[in-house]
């Protein structure tokens, strides 16, 4: 039978429309294995649906969801650099102030995550001042967070103070206690326990706390000393600089520099336990 160009028309339009139908239905179940694969933490196949999606959603009708999903999957595998160009095209698609305000704290979360608290900062300044009470308590504690990781104190106990709140009496108490103990953290000089050791060996190694080493080094560096000016003087000055100055100086070296990096790992073990505090304290309110 033939068709008429009519005809023809009309079939043509039927099956699109059932084509574009089918085609949104595909669409939504791959939204929701995509969702699926979340749930059961198989991140790299949720990933690869959303993906699969967003080039393939012509009308834009999951591209929203699919860029703040899929930068929560990037998180999860730890690949801060795709989750932030990911997060960044969320919030360009976000239609209310709350819904950038949303993506901007998951923002400022994956820039700490990922070791970079100054960019943290920079999304912290220019959220927008009109915050919700929920929004405020999330600015001052990622804020915190965020200061502290910078090594700025003052802004940290600031902002941990007003999400604290100027109710939580007890809680602010021990705030201030936290912060003084961080102080004599901040006081720990790894240079400093360089020189000490550059002068006694062994006094640096005292500093950072570790008594044992210190003595070790004491003995160890004083003995070749000895041993070398012993040889030095019975035998002669070259067998001595020959022979056991570079023993000496060896161990001497090895000795300041190590307590350097003893006293560096100090204060970082000490800042991590107060960080951990911090956050402790924190979860209190």
């Amino acid at each position: 039978m033939k068709l008429s160009s009519k005809q023809k028309l009309v079939f043509i339009l039927a099956f699109s429309l059932l084509g574009l139908r089918a085609w949104s239905q595909s669409l939504q179940e791959s939204f929701e294995l995509a969702a699926h694969y979340v749930q059961i933490s198989q991140f790299e196949l949720a990933a690869e649906t959303y993906e699969r999606i967003l080039f393939f959603d012509q009308n834009n009708t999951y591209r929203s969801r699919c860029f703040d999903q899929l930068a929560g999957c990037y998180i999860a595998l730890g690949e801060w650099e795709k989750a932030l160009t990911q997060l960044n095209f969320a919030y360009y698609q976000q239609t209310t102030q709350k819904g950038r305000n949303q993506i901007q704290f998951r923002l400022i979360v994956t820039y700490l995550l990922s070791g970079k608290p100054q960019s943290a900062k920079e999304e912290i300044l220019i959220l927008e001042d009109d915050l919700s009470e929920e929004e405020t308590d999330r600015f001052h504690y990622y804020a915190g967070i965020t200061y502290f990781s910078l090594e700025d104190f003052a802004n940290s106990k600031a902002h941990f103070e007003a999400y604290l709140g100027e109710e939580s009496t007890p809680l602010r108490d021990e705030l201030d206690n936290i912060f003084l103990r961080n102080e004599k953290v901040s006081r720990i000089n790894p240079k400093r326990a360089r020189r000490m050791s550059q002068f006694l060996p062994g006094l640096g190694q005292a500093y950072a706390g570790n008594a044992k080493d210190a003595i070790n080094s004491l003995l160890l560096t004083g003995g070749l000393l000895t041993l070398t000016v012993y040889v030095g003087i019975n035998v002669s000055i070259f067998d001595a600089i020959l022979a056991v100055w570079p023993w000496f100086y060896r161990y001497y070296q090895g000795g300041y520099k190590r307590s350097e990096l003893m006293a560096f790992n100090k204060k970082e073990r000490k800042r991590a336990e107060i960080y951990q505090e911090l956050l402790q304290l924190l979860a209190r309110r």
